[in-house]
């Protein structure tokens, strides 16, 4: 049997604490009307009143719950607990321009209700707010390209504000709060302006006096965009093949079938090394992938295709993804390339060993996230140059299924230095939203292709993982680094 929960009567709990300035003089007595309206009196009112047992984890919360309306000293006077946190809220900037905001500060207030606040020290609240010396100035923003853990970024002087255990509590629950004010407010925005003197950023989503706007991403984040990339990369790219012999809708579709038939030939390879445990014979094989074969090679086979792949007892899993391949197929037999921006670049840059310096560049260039028109010559040239440097990055690696890495890093990187020059941020801050893990990235004088290349290798240190699939929703690489 578990440990019993101890219970204590309400008078013993609450009415002997020690209040800095109680609500009535002792001796206290705390009743519980008939309506669950609890109250705090000398008297015991008459009528239907009983006194109540509670568990301690009620009486944190009554507590609590009187201790907010105690009042602490600041230079605007005596304010409660509550009035602080509104007031707080207003100097980060949530007040003005959030919708629903009376919502926000409810919910605020609660998760300051789950530790067990100090009232004569919750007036630091505000101190924290126009203090400098926090450790997401002196120590995140201060080491960039460094990973922090979030709990090692509270101050000290916000634990201080509660009893001990509830400061890292709340803390850990202010992470969590997102809202839509005028753009979307991710997870860690809110806490970061509790905790230092970052304010609500106006183009990025926090600012910090004298270091400028810093934008926050999570897991795969998505680094902005206008379109282009959606709407005009296949299209750009296919005029790019246009004095080819064949068009990137034609190429797509030999790549596809390609795709289809090795996974597969991989499949039954894998079933041929379960010694003694293959189900088909060896024969059966050879002629399935005949079949498979002949299906790919004929433009009318895909029903009998479909009808092959279910017969031959395919797990769920390699089901799934070859119908999804022959989704792809049928798609770009019809020419359906527009929008599809992932098999696209898959397709272009499997043809780069064919393809002419000067087409080459012209293709990465036309993976950007901003139509960018005045940036155009700049990012040609630097890619004419490193093209001459690194002619590897162009290429997919031999027997690599994805493609190539360093090409999905050079576009996310490109990506993310044109949005950079669009929304004029100084920072990029990188979370984990599992792990609370955190790492700041600081943009530095320089051209775009400094910039370019100086995200490239950031990239690379903290191995992020690159998301190609572009729509209307998502306008750019999503990207997720490692921390």
């Amino acid at each position: 049997m578990g440990e019993k929960k101890k219970y204590r009567p309400l008078d013993e709990v609450y009415l002997r604490e020690s209040f800095a300035k109680p609500v009535i003089p002792p001796p206290y007595k705390i009743i519980i009307r008939e309506d669950a309206e609890v109250l705090i009196q000398k008297d015991p009112p008459h009528g239907n009143v009983e006194e109540y047992r509670v568990s301690d984890e009620v009486a944190r919360e009554i507590r609590s719950s009187i201790k907010k309306q105690e009042v602490s000293k600041t230079e605007e006077g005596e304010l409660t607990a509550s009035a602080i946190i509104d007031k707080v809220l207003d100097m980060d900037g949530w007040k003005s321009g959030t919708r629903d905001y009376p919502a926000l500060l409810e919910r605020v207030i609660g998760i300051f209700s789950r530790g067990e606040i100090i009232p004569k020290n919750f007036n630091n609240l505000i101190t924290i707010q126009k203090d400098p010396n926090n450790k997401f100035r002196t120590s995140l923003l201060a080491s960039p390209q460094q990973v922090f853990a979030y709990n090692d970024l509270i101050p000290d002087s916000f634990l201080q504000l509660f009893e001990p255990g509830g400061g890292k509590k709340v803390a850990d629950e202010l992470w969590g709060v997102t809202f839509k004010a005028k753009v979307n407010v991710g997870a860690g925005e809110l806490a970061f302006t509790l905790l230092s003197d970052a304010v609500k950023g106006k183009t990025g989503d926090l600012m910090f006096k004298d270091l400028g706007e810093v934008e926050v991403k999570g897991l795969a984040a998505r680094m902005g965009g206008d379109g282009f990339c959606h709407n005009h990369t296949p299209g750009e790219l296919d005029k790019i093949l246009s004095s080819q012999s064949e068009s990137l809708t034609k190429q797509t579709l030999q790549r596809v079938k390609a795709d289809i038939y090795k996974k597969i030939e991989n499949f039954i390879k894998s079933r041929e090394a379960l010694k003694g445990r293959v189900t088909v014979p060896k024969e059966q094989q050879i002629q399935y992938l005949n079949q498979i074969k002949d299906s790919l090679d004929n433009a009318e086979g895909l029903n009998q295709l479909l009808t092959n792949i279910n017969n031959f007892g395919l797990p769920a899993n390699v089901q799934a993804q070859l119908k999804q391949a022959i989704k792809d197929y049928s798609e770009h037999k019809t020419g359906q390339i527009k929008g599809l921006f992932s098999p696209a670049i898959k397709t272009f840059f499997s043809l780069s060993r064919n393809l002419s310096n000067e087409q080459l560049v012209a293709g990465i260039v036309a993976t950007r996230n901003y139509s960018a028109s005045t940036e155009v010559p700049e990012l040609t040239q630097y890619l004419t140059n490193l093209l001459e440097q690194k002619r590897d990055i162009f290429f997919p690696k031999e027997g690599v299924n994805s493609y190539n890495y360093n090409l999905y890093r050079l576009i996310a990187s490109i990506h993310t230095a044109l949005y950079r020059n669009v929304q004029k941020f100084s920072y990029l801050l990188f979370l984990n939203d599992n792990t609370k893990m955190m790492v700041a990235y600081k943009f530095e004088q320089g051209n775009l292709g400094q910039a370019i290349e100086s995200l490239y290798n950031f990239y690379s240190k903290f191995d992020a993982a690159f998301n190609m699939s572009i729509d209307d929703k998502f306008k750019s690489a999503g990207i997720t680094l490692k921390i």
